[in-house]
């Protein structure tokens, strides 16, 4: 999970960790992103600096 929580953690422990992490969006100027309705780019830096990643697009 990009919060760094394990799948079976309470909602406490997952919003805690959500607010530990510097979060931050991006895009991408490639023909992956089909900039169709949902283009996606998220990512999660940890406290220890550990780095997670959320790309996801969509077409027609």
């Amino acid at each position: 999970m990009l919060a760094g929580a394990p799948p079976d953690a309470p909602p406490s422990e997952v919003e805690a960790r959500v607010r530990e992490r510097t979060w931050h969006r991006f895009g991408a100027d490639t023909p992956w992103f089909h900039r169709v309705v949902w283009d996606l780019g998220v990512l999660a830096l940890s406290p220890d600096r550990r780095l997670a990643v959320l790309a996801a697009t969509t077409t027609d």
